[in-house]
């Protein structure tokens, strides 16, 4: 938790600023933590990330469901139920070497219930573990982004995983979806990528924009 706390500081100064320049208290600024429930790593990450933002003095909420939410719901933090794809089908899909268990209409429903909620609570960043179609919510809404990551997913990443042939590379309906929606969007965001690595393991690539920031695994 100390290392984390330390690595995430220098991103943690990025709202910061943020706040000084509007005049707001760290409690002024409310964040809101989307997490995959049914997953123990993509709860338990969020999980950490929401307990040391709140240390250091931020509003934070949680929005998702799945059975690993009683995790987050124990150390106080509010959640909002909102639409998720369940483990279930991401299961089913895998085992049967199929990677498009998000096809157009589970990525319209996660997109309307997160948008939905986004619109309801206004808060100042999203942050998402899992959540590959908030991308979509918060591009659309205009709203500020991180979004927790694999040190191997950085652009520029050294030493890039060979992929068999069969494993789908051609962009599928998340593309799609986005260019059907959110590229008609006339509002700025940006976005933040908290890589849940360590550089020694796996570093950065001589191309890694510095809108990349390691926190720990």
């Amino acid at each position: 938790a100390l290392t984390l706390a330390t690595s995430i500081s220098s991103w943690s100064s990025q709202l910061r600023t943020r706040s000084e320049l509007a005049s707001l208290s760290r409690q002024d600024l409310r964040l809101l933590v989307f997490f995959h429930g049914d997953s123990l790593a993509h709860t338990i990450r969020p999980l950490i990330i929401g307990r040391v933002l709140r240390q250091h003095g931020y509003s934070v909420e949680f929005a998702g469901r799945g059975q690993h939410s009683q995790r987050i719901k124990k150390e106080g933090f509010q959640i909002h139920a909102v639409e998720t794809i369940p483990q279930i089908r991401i299961d089913a899909f895998l085992a049967r070497g199929d990677y498009a268990y998000f096809d157009m209409e589970w990525i319209d429903r996660c997109v309307t219930a997160e948008r939905s909620l986004i619109r309801e609570l206004q808060p100042d960043l999203v942050l998402g573990d899992m959540r590959p179609t908030l991308q979509l919510a918060a591009e659309i809404e205009g709203v500020d982004l991180a979004l927790v990551i694999a040190g191997y997913q950085q652009p520029g990443y050294p030493f890039p995983i060979s992929l068999p042939k069969w494993f789908p590379t051609i962009p599928g309906p998340l593309k799609e979806y986005r260019e059907q929606y959110a590229l008609s969007n006339t509002t700025s965001h940006r976005v933040l990528y908290l890589v849940a690595d360590i550089p020694e393991f796996h570093p950065p690539g001589s191309t890694t924009p510095g809108s990349y920031n390691y926190v720990g695994p």
